[in-house]
């Protein structure tokens, strides 16, 4: 591939993908068949990188200035001009000016200035013909393919290249080229388009005759074949007319007809040739012993006078015997391109629309209804509403949603044929046959079913919420209030039926059927077990502290004072209920059943205390001793003489206490130098207090007083 990169372009607007031209990619070498004295023709690839949606050939004008200036400047004077009718025929309802002129199939798409390999290039792009099923009318004339063509179809072609040249004549074009390798046909849907516009000119009037370049080839208007004099196989400027293309239709459409020139039976198509025939005769007669006579052609002339007599009709003869004969040597005698309609339509049959029915008058459902038709000599085949191209169709399937009124219009150029059927749709509404609730109260969390039978709906909807339930036959639902729902049965065209439920919630509370504890007096530090039996809640919560119990029947607690405990109990859909109970605690102290004392060693004054308690949490001693909650007894050194209090207090906070009092028995004060002589040649020297010496005398342990 090679890439053409643009640095201005014009489109004719026909395609949006063409708007703004960047790059081109063409192929490396020229189609088949695809240079000529104009330029050369590649195949596109891309435009702006992208896949062209209609396939495109480039072609490039020959880089000569005088043929590159001014084929680039008529296809763009012809691209300004085909703009303004595009437009035109848009506003008309017309998809673009190719589908009003099938024959302009091949009209310029973008014109454009770039570099190609470091030169710069002038060209435009075209439709590629090849891709849309065309073959070249020299094709079709060399396999013997337009010969075995019948009427029906080559009518229709030479109608449509009638049209498109009546228009270009409109807009002051003059093709000025007109041949064989400039016409493509399409047999299946009977199309004729003409390419190579860059060899024409555009006329500022319609007496203007501007120049061009040209080569000689048969199918030109006298006047032009004049200009050549005798460099026939060379490239000329010559001047061109409207009238030129006239002639050059009639001779095109004679070879559509007959597929030979219309002067087939002279030797050849000179100048003075023709000029010696017009004085002695008038097409399409001579003597066959006539000098200038082709004996080559003479058994085909016999049978073409033969079949001309026969088959072709008055007003074609008239306009070819006027344009060859008449319009030779006069431009102005050539016949008009009306005249030519007027004639194609007196041997055209208009079209006809024998059948326009449809498999159903009463659309009901979903399913489409099929239209179908029979219909003879049509061009065109439109189906409205929608402006629907049916062409080449025997049925068609719509879906109309209201009642609708359908058009089949049948074309040719002879005019067209209308005929119209009404489609209904189904009034009648879907019907709810059953809308129930498997129950009318929702008690708790358990869902409601809703169930139904519904008929002829295809759309159904479940209020509140606006719940597309298609295809369903029922549904689960969860109201937590008072509901109304809805349901909505819509058919296919919008008509609707409803019916309606009412849900209530319960507002009974739940059930509280016993609430109670084990003890009512928390008497130790054991807990206290509360229980009870509840029906119909969702939720269950113990106060105080909010502790929820849900799906419990019973929790241990342990109060340290009087505590009301409160049972809230709270149906699915917020209705409570509660009971209460009093715990109390222990108002007993504990039992100090024993506290005493024991001397254990006189001399040394340390005496071991004792105790037992009951129901007490926490016992200490004072002082020294402090908590001595887990102990019975302590041994104790007296410094002087002390009072021991022992208090024990219970879990809730109820005291009793003890006390001890205690003496030391020896104050014994060793002397100076008692640790510096032997122990035999030491003196105590004792201080013996008289009381507790005497007490000492009688007992040497005691008791607690209170």
């Amino acid at each position: 591939m090679q890439t053409i990169k643009v640095k201005s372009a014009l489109s004719t607007e026909l395609l949006v993908e063409f708007d703004v031209i960047k790059t081109i990619e063409i192929s490396d070498t020229i189609i088949s068949g695809g240079e000529g004295g104009f330029g050369k023709v590649y195949k596109c690839y891309t435009v702006n990188n992208s896949v062209c949606s209609v396939d495109q050939l480039i072609k490039i004008l020959t880089p000569n200035r005088d043929i590159h200036r001014k084929g680039y400047e008529t296809i763009q004077k012809l691209q300004k001009k085909l703009k303004i009718k595009n437009q035109e025929v848009r506003q008309n309802g017309t998809d673009s000016i190719i589908k009003e002129y099938s024959a302009l199939k091949a009209v310029p798409q973008f014109s454009f200035i770039g570099m190609l390999n470091g030169e710069e290039v002038y060209g435009y792009s075209a439709n590629n013909l090849n891709s849309l099923g065309f073959i070249s009318f020299s094709e079709a004339l060399d396999k013997s393919i337009i010969q075995h063509v019948g009427f029906d179809i080559k009518i229709p072609m030479i109608y449509h290249l009638i049209k498109a040249f009546d228009f270009l004549s409109s807009i002051f074009y003059i093709h000025a080229d007109l041949k064989e390798d400039a016409l493509f046909l399409n047999i299946s849907t009977k199309e004729c388009v003409i390419i190579d516009f860059d060899s024409g000119a555009v006329a500022d009037s319609s007496n203007d005759q501007p120049t061009t370049l040209g080569s000689f080839q048969d199918w030109l208007a006298p006047e032009i074949m004049g200009q050549f004099g005798k460099s026939i196989r060379e490239q000329q400027e010559i001047n061109v007319n409207l009238n030129s293309d006239r002639w050059s239709i009639t001779v095109a459409i004679f070879y559509l007809i007959c597929s030979s020139h219309p002067f087939f039976m002279l030797k050849d198509t000179g100048l003075d040739t023709i000029k010696n025939y017009f004085l002695k005769y008038r097409w399409p007669y001579i003597d066959p012993n006539e000098d200038y006579f082709n004996k080559d052609n003479e058994s085909f002339y016999n049978q073409f006078v033969s079949w001309y007599k026969q088959n072709i009709s008055v007003e074609i003869k008239k306009i070819f015997e006027t344009t060859f004969n008449d319009g030779y040597s006069n431009p102005a005698m050539r016949s008009l391109y009306g005249s030519w309609k007027y004639a194609l339509q007196k041997i055209q049959n208009p079209p006809q629309i024998g059948v326009f029915a449809s498999d159903k008058k009463i659309r009901i459902n979903s399913d489409p209804v099929k239209l179908h038709w029979i219909v003879k000599y049509e061009e065109e085949l439109i189906l409205q509403p929608g402006n629907i191209n049916v062409t080449g169709m025997d049925s068609y399937n719509v879906s109309p949603v209201t009642d609708t009124f359908y058009s089949l219009i049948a074309k040719n150029y002879c005019g067209e044929h209308k005929k119209e059927l009404e489609i209904r749709v189904s009034k009648q509404p879907p019907e709810i046959i059953v809308f129930k609730s498997d129950e009318p109260i929702r008690i708790g969390a358990v869902p409601i079913n809703l169930s139904w039978n519904v008929d002829n709906c295809s759309e159904l909807i479940l209020n509140p919420g606006n719940i597309n339930v298609d295809g369903k036959t029922s549904v689960e639902v969860e109201p937590m209030i008072d509901t109304t729902y809805t349901l909505i049965a819509k058919n296919y065209f919008g008509f609707e039926c409803q019916k309606s439920l009412f849900i209530s919630i319960s507002d009974q509370p739940p059930i509280i059927k016993e609430f109670k504890s084990d003890n009512p007096i928390r008497l130790n530090s054991n807990p206290i077990k509360l229980q009870w039996q509840v029906e119909s809640a969702h939720r269950l919560i113990l106060n105080p502290e909010n502790i929820d119990v849900t799906n419990k029947t019973n929790v241990e607690v342990k109060p340290l004072g009087v505590t009301t405990y409160t049972l809230l109990a709270e149906s699915f859909f917020g209705i409570k209920t509660e009971k209460s109970i009093t715990i109390n605690v222990s108002k007993d102290p504990p039992i100090i059943e024993k506290f005493e004392y024991e001397a254990i060693d006189l001399l040394d004054n340390i005496f071991k205390l004792s105790w037992e308690v009951i129901d007490a949490e926490h016992i200490c001693i004072l002082p020294f001793l402090g908590d001595i909650s887990n102990k019975t007894e302590a041994e104790i050194c007296l410094t002087d003489q002390n009072v021991f209090t022992l208090t024990a207090k219970t879990l809730f906070g109820v005291t009793a206490s003890k006390t001890i009092s205690l003496s030391m028995l020896f104050n014994i004060t060793p002397s100076d130098s008692f640790f510096n002589k032997e122990p035999d040649d030491s003196i105590l020297n004792l201080e013996i207090n008289p009381e507790i010496f005497n007490q000492f005398k009688t007992q040497y342990h005691g008791s607690t007083k209170n």
